[in-house]
């Protein structure tokens, strides 16, 4: 319980793979191909800025998170282009934490107000 605690106030250093809980819908009509993907971006190298992109321009959601970056790429750098990309497509970014950021594709706006 005290994970989950931790998860849901938004103490996620422990997360991982592991983490995350999968359900069995094979006997669900939910069994269709769904439209939109929500993919976790771990962003810490040029290759995963490109993959970033890419799944930006392919219509997906993403969470991207930035820890440590290699390769020279700094976080200017890194948000300006993916900044770039967003415009492209006339998606939206927002920062929800110091180093995580949520994108979506132009069908989807976030709204900037808390529940």
């Amino acid at each position: 319980m005290g994970k989950l605690i931790n998860i849901l106030m938004g103490n996620s250093n422990n997360l991982d793979e592991k983490s995350y809980r999968s359900f069995d819908h094979s006997n669900s009509s939910l069994n269709q191909k769904p439209e939109l993907n929500l993919q976790i971006a771990e962003v810490s190298s040029k290759s995963d800025m490109l993959n970033v992109e890419q799944s930006i321009r392919s219509g997906d959601i993403l969470i991207m998170e930035i820890n440590r970056l290699h390769d020279s790429l700094t976080k200017e750098e890194l948000l300006t282009y993916i900044s770039n990309a967003v415009s492209e497509i006339n998606g939206d970014i927002v920062k929800r934490h110091e180093n995580e950021y949520i994108i979506t594709p132009s069908s989807i706006s976030i709204n900037r107000s808390k529940l």
